[in-house]
Formats: structure tokens, C-alpha cells, sequence
């Protein structure tokens, strides 16, 4: 399966999305975007239906002064996270609406990723996987997912702790100094367990299949 593609959407539609995450405005509409980037109203207005129908976006039910609010999906922010917002974006952005599952996932995605310099990016790659999956239902995520999108999502959860793990200095095969590893850097020990539980079922069921020829 090919890799999730932010060039889908069109160069303003980027900058939409990424704005609600880079700006101080609690509320947000196309007459402030539109001022806000310099864009003209009619390109901003053309570019953010796109982003609803697609459910990057959606109206708020409220009004203020006759103009309709916009509101990110859980598929919006996804995506701006693609794009290069901040783990500190997102999580001023999350306070500033009171996401509290987004914050939620933020903090237990700070526990296990210690490494500040790194998180970016390994947030960029936990996200991936939603986009180029589709796991969303008009642009929440699902909360239904079928067997094999959970064991996918699980899997995918190991590999992102493996590089992580491994751009630590972590050698799977050099574990002397686990406790030592653990310690210096912080590492979740659950992540960690799992990480090891998987590895050990790796070796056993290739030791299964050597002990059949």
C-alpha cells in the first residue's frame, strides 16, 4: 500500500489546515483565514469546502455574528501533523478546545517517547498509518476496526518502538546493559514488553519452521 500523500490536497487547503494549529484564534472562519494567510475570501471559501466534504473540516453548530465556525476532525489534525505541525502545536491547540483524548494521547505518547527532539517525528509516523489506512468515519476516527486492522495497528506500534528503540542505541542482540538502556532513556517498560513479547514470538515461530525441514 502506498504511502499516505499530503499533496492530495491543493497548496491553500495545506495552509488551512496547518493554520488552525499555528494560529492563537480560539474561532476560525474563512473571513479570518482568509486575512489571516493573505488569500483571497473566494479561494479560501472554495478550499475549505473541499476540506469539509472530504471531513478535514466541519461547521460548528454555532454562530457568531452570522459566521459560521469551523471546527478540525480527528482526520484534519492527522493530517496537519503529516504536514509539520509540532507535538507542541497540537497540544496547545488540544488545551485550547479542551480535546481531552487528544491530550490524553499526548501524554502517554510523551512516556514512551522521552526523546524530545524525536517525538515530531515518530508522532508523524504513528499518524501515518491512520491516513494511509482511511481509519476514519467522516473524519473521526472509527472506533470499530475489524480484527485485522487492530493487528496491523498493534504491528505498527512495534515497528515505530523498534526504530526508536534502535535510533536510542538498543541492541536486541547486546542486552547486558539492559536495565542500564532503560533507565538513561527513559523507555516505557509496557512498550518495551511488547516490543520483546513480539521479538520472542518472531524467534519461536522461526524456530518452528527450521525444525520442520
Amino acid at each position: 500500500m502506498s504511502s499516505y500523500n499530503p499533496l492530495e490536497l491543493g497548496e491553500v487547503q495545506q495552509k488551512i489546515l496547518k493554520h488552525f494549529f499555528e494560529c492563537g484564534e480560539k474561532l476560525e472562519n474563512v473571513s479570518h483565514i482568509s486575512k489571516a494567510l493573505g488569500i483571497l475570501q473566494p479561494s479560501i471559501q472554495r478550499s475549505v469546502g473541499e476540506l469539509i466534504r472530504n471531513h478535514y473540516l466541519i461547521k460548528d453548530t454555532k454562530y457568531s455574528r452570522g459566521k459560521k465556525h469551523l471546527l478540525v476532525t480527528d482526520k484534519g489534525a492527522a493530517t496537519a501533523i503529516f504536514l509539520g505541525i509540532s507535538l507542541d502545536q497540537l497540544e496547545i491547540f488540544s488545551k485550547k478546545y479542551g480535546l481531552n483524548a487528544s491530550l490524553s494521547f499526548l501524554q502517554n505518547f510523551k512516556n514512551t517517547f522521552k526523546n524530545v527532539e524525536k517525538r515530531d517525528l515518530y508522532i508523524k509516523k504513528a499518524v501515518e498509518f491512520y491516513l494511509k489506512n482511511n481509519l476514519f468515519e467522516e473524519g473521526n476516527v472509527r472506533q470499530q476496526l475489524t480484527e485485522e486492522e487492530k493487528a496491523r495497528a498493534r504491528l505498527n506500534q512495534i515497528y515505530i518502538a523498534r526504530e526508536y528503540f534502535e535510533s536510542q542505541g538498543f541492541d536486541f542482540n547486546n542486552i547486558n546493559n539492559f536495565r542500564d538502556f532503560i533507565n538513561k532513556y527513559k523507555i516505557d517498560r509496557e512498550t518495551m514488553k511488547n516490543y520483546l513479547r513480539y521479538r520472542k514470538q518472531g524467534i519461536e515461530r522461526a524456530l518452528v519452521e527450521l525444525a520442520k525441514d
